[in-house]
């Protein structure tokens, strides 16, 4: 996909970092924007601005883990803009502590948003995207923690690395269509990330109070320190529409990550090596009288 302009995309978590992000880098190329996102007071904000700067927008408020919600808000945008050529998976959250000791609720809050997000909006907007014909476009925000392991966490590491898996899946099922398939696999980008537990849904247990949770708040210590030196989120936007438009199935966001993956893979490989190190020479062949 390399025609952005008089397209219409639809971005998960699009009221704030990262996905405001993805919205501005696409109107910036022309593209009317939906964002979805649960938290209403940012995304008055958001659609606010991308207004102000001439951008045909809209917003919804969508809780990407709830399907109802979620095919709500894609039947406003397909009703808004008639068609969608761009989805962005973008909406996550995290949980830290260890595997062992974080809720159940939690591991479905995590699995909720991050993967099955990801899946509601494939079901949706897959077939739509294969019933108007036009070129379109799916990207997927992982991140590093997709590729190597994470402090946020072991729900946010295993929904991030399903994330890889089934953009590498939905890649092969789609080659040969006219629709594109990229996973965004950023390091540290200023955003209000990590204190996403704000907006918890009741059902979950409702919002995070990190005065109350050491495990909330140290991971948001940590972890807006890192982003506030972090990548402005409109960089990353313009590094992700660059990516699809070289239709790179991987785009990253930081070059010093490289010798991490580099080692985590070269560990993988001598794995292999220690089978062929170990293996016999010829499988031994069963006796005519064993038994």
């Amino acid at each position: 996909m390399r025609d952005f302009k008089g397209k219409a995309a639809f971005i998960t978590g699009g009221a704030s970092g990262i996905g405001l992000g993805l919205a501005r880098a696409f109107a910036e190329a022309g593209m009317k924007i939906a964002l979805a996102d649960i938290e209403g007071s940012a995304l008055t904000g958001a659609v606010a601005s991308l207004k102000a700067s001439g951008t045909e927008a809209i917003g919804i408020e969508c809780d990407v883990a709830d399907p109802a919600s979620y095919r709500r808000a894609a039947d406003r945008a397909l009703s808004a803009f008639g068609k969608v050529h761009l989805l962005c998976n973008n909406a996550g959250v995290a949980r830290t502590g260890n595997i062992w000791e974080i809720a159940e609720s939690d591991w479905e809050w995590t699995v909720g948003v991050n993967l099955l997000g990801m899946i509601h909006g494939l079901q949706i907007f897959v077939p739509h995207m294969k019933a108007h014909g036009e070129p379109s476009h799916i990207v997927s925000t992982s991140s590093m923690a997709g590729m190597r392991p994470s402090i946020a966490g072991g729900p946010y590491t295993a929904t991030k690395y399903a994330m890889v898996g089934l953009s590498e899946v939905l890649a092969n099922e789609l080659a040969g269509s006219n629709i594109g398939v990229s996973v965004f696999c950023p390091n540290n980008i200023r955003s209000n990330m990590p204190n996403n537990g704000r907006n918890r849904p009741v059902r979950f247990g409702g919002p995070i109070d990190p005065a109350k949770d050491p495990h909330a708040a140290a991971h948001i210590a940590t972890m807006s320190e890192r982003n506030r030196g972090g990548m402005d989120p409109l960089e990353a936007g313009q590094r992700v529409k660059r990516g699809i438009e070289n239709d790179r199935l991987f785009i990253f966001s930081h070059a010093d990550e490289r010798g991490i993956i580099a080692d985590r893979f070269n560990r993988i490989l001598s794995a292999f090596d220690d089978v062929t190190a170990f293996a016999p020479a010829t499988t031994p062949r069963r006796s005519a009288t064993a038994g």
